[in-house]
This record gives structure tokens, sequence and C-alpha cells, in this order.
């Protein structure tokens, strides 16, 4: 793809710079939503609810639109991004604590998961109400929806994997069980475990088991299931791409118990796949909206990597990012932005040149964790 096509175009009028909403991200924080343009920095925060503070739980979902929904305690709001309003805020479940909140692909159906309780709340968007709570062994970690909008899942604190026929409104427990010996908290807990497959056919996990790429099961018929194995080290965080093509990190414990360096993994649905050693450990991965590239976040900085062939290296170093949600993409795929303690910075794909901005003053300071949204849709939360 020519540089033409691939990167936003930018224009020198007197002495200023023209910048697109294309390469925008967002993110909440205290008392309303900040969006950041990746050439001129943070704008104007559009109020939201003065009673959001940092430290709040907060997650985001953003839609195949304009809209963004952010889940912060017990309440819900719809923020749109071209007309930079919030729509509408609702009342959830009182003494609500959300935590996690996963988007179906067709925009019908939230599932807002309680950290307060072990219970997912499922609201209808179309009628703008709560069809159903869904009571669970115990908190939800991260979710996942099939493309087809027909189910949704939820990896738990148990270590269970459960999944939900949204048609027929029934809940299967531990979907994996008897494929290996499930554990409390196994995951490390920064990158999301569950995809399903493009074809919504198969349900992967990532159980962070040695020499095993990811479980499966077929969906709808999850007894139909297996181990999709690999020499190499255990994975623990999961992006899979329309082409069929999946990238897993891994935790740099190799089959043996000694840690080794940590790998980026590319799996190709013929059998296929390309393994990256990078330096340990590593946190996330965040697939761009284009899934030209794939950001890894390591405690050593950022790593940027194609996704045909996990060619590319490290970005410049930024010493004070933030870990839980920290780092994605521009809507345009043109720029990384990161949030940092002390300030945001953005990273242009095209010549790696990083751009410094100060966090906003007060009282909309420190984003809150896993807000920050390219804008683009994806079937994960987190």
């Amino acid at each position: 793809m020519t540089a033409e096509r691939r990167y936003l175009v930018v224009e020198a009028v007197d002495g200023g710079t023209i910048s697109s909403p294309n390469s925008d991200a967002y993110f909440l924080a205290a008392g309303g939503v900040q969006t950041i343009n990746a050439l001129v920095g943070p704008t104007q925060s559009v109020p939201m609810d003065p009673n959001i503070q940092w430290g709040a739980n907060a997650a985001y979902a953003a839609s195949t639109g304009s809209e963004i929904y952010y889940a912060v305690q017990d309440r819900l709001y719809q923020f749109d991004t071209e007309a930079q309003v919030v729509n509408w805020g609702i009342d959830l479940n009182q003494d609500m604590q959300a935590t996690d909140l996963l988007l179906t692909p067709d925009q019908r159906y939230l599932f807002i998961s309680d950290e307060a309780s072990p219970r997912v709340q499922i609201y209808d968007l179309v009628n703008r109400v709560t069809v159903r709570t869904l009571p669970l062994e115990s908190n939800v970690l991260f979710s996942a929806a099939s493309p087809d909008s027909r189910y949704a899942f939820f990896y738990i604190y148990t270590g269970e994997v459960h999944a939900y026929n949204i048609a027929l409104g029934t809940l299967e427990r531990n979907i994996f069980n008897g494929l290996y010996v499930i554990q409390p908290q196994l995951y490390p807990g920064y990158s999301n475990p569950l995809v399903v497959s493009p074809d919504s056919t198969e349900v992967r996990f990532t159980p962070g088991l040695a020499q095993v790429f990811y479980a499966y099961a077929e969906v709808g018929n999850f007894s139909n299931n297996g181990l999709r194995t690999i020499s190499s080290n255990s994975s623990w965080g999961i992006v899979q791409l329309d082409n069929g093509n999946c990238i897993t990190i891994d935790n740099g414990i190799d089959p043996n118990n000694s840690a080794q360096n940590a790998k980026v993994n590319l799996l190709r649905p013929n059998g296929d796949y390309v393994l990256v050693e990078l330096r340990v450990p590593l946190y996330s991965l965040v697939l761009s909206p284009d899934e030209q590239f794939v950001c890894i976040q390591s405690e050593d900085g950022l790593f940027l990597l194609d996704t045909d062939n996990l060619s590319g290296g490290s970005l410049p170093s930024i010493t004070d990012q933030t870990f839980r949600g920290g780092v994605n993409f521009t809507k345009d795929s043109s720029f990384i932005v990161v949030i940092g303690t002390q300030h945001i910075y953005t990273i242009s794909l095209e010549d790696r040149s990083v751009r410094t901005f100060d966090l906003p003053p007060e009282p909309a300071n420190q984003p809150l964790i896993y807000t920050l949204s390219s804008g683009a849709y994806k079937t994960q939360s987190k």
C-alpha cells in the first residue's frame, strides 16, 4: 500500500496544521470525555458527569459507527464522536461496579459485567432496557462476542470460560472442562485471551499452558474442542484477524518452566506459524483498526509489528507508560496513542516521530483505565 493511501496527509496553513478527525482517539477522564488528535493533542473535554473521578472502574465499547459506550460504576453513557456530545446516560443496577463492557457486532446488546457482585447485566440498546442479569461464580475478567452476534463468551476469575447463546438466553458453563486443568486467575490480566474466528465457528482462548497456542471449541458444540500446540512458550493474549490469522503473546516461560525471551506468535489457518522473540515481560497486544499492525506493550517499551509476517521492531522509548489499556491506535491506524503517568504521546507509523502533550489540566486529568479507544469496533472487551 502506498504512503499516499496509507497515511494521513497534513498541510501547513499560515504556520498551523490541518488535522483529521480520523487521527483521533478518545478516553474518559474525571468529569467527561477527552478527544485527543494525534497532531494537535487533547481538545476540550466534553462534560459527561461531574461525579466521575479518577480511580473509578470504567470500561468502553466502540460501535461500528460513531458512538462509544462508557460504563462507570452504576451508570452507562453513550458518546457521539462526530457531534462531540454525550447523547444519554442511564442508571444500571444499584451499587454496581462496572468492570467489563462488551458490545455485539450488530450493536443490539451491551454485556456489562459487575465487580461488586458476580453477574452480567444484558442491556438491549434498541428497546433501551435491561433484559436479563446473568449470575456467575466469580467476576468477569474479559469477554468476546462472535462476529455473527449469536454468542457472548466470558472469562471469569475462577479460570473458566462461559458461553451465552443470545437468542436462546442460555448459558453454557466451563466450555473447556476436561481439556486441561483449570486454575483460578491463571491469566495475568493485561491482554484479552478470548476471540472468536471470523466465520463464528470456533472460540479460542489462551490459557497460559506450556506449548499451547490456544484452546479451541466449536461454537454451539463445545464438547468438540482441543488444544492448538506449539513447541515454544505458552500464550497468554490473542487477537484475531479477518483473514483468519491469529497473533498471540506469551509469558516468556518455556516448557521446562525456565525464563526465556518472550515471543510473539503468528498462526495462519493452514497451520503455518511465525515466531518473533522480544524482551520479557510482554503485557499486551493491540490490533490496529485496519489490521495491518499490532503494537506490543512490554515493560521495556513498545514494539510495532506487521501482521502479515511479524516484521518490524521497537518504537521510540516512552518511560512513563501505563499498562491497563494505556495504548491504542487512532481511528485511521496512522498513529499510536500512549497514555503516560505524566504525558500523552502520539507516535507516527509513517516516520516513527513522537509528539508529547501534557495531560489535560484538572479536573480532566489522569485517564480512567481501559477507556482509551480508537473509536473503531472490535469483538473483544478491553
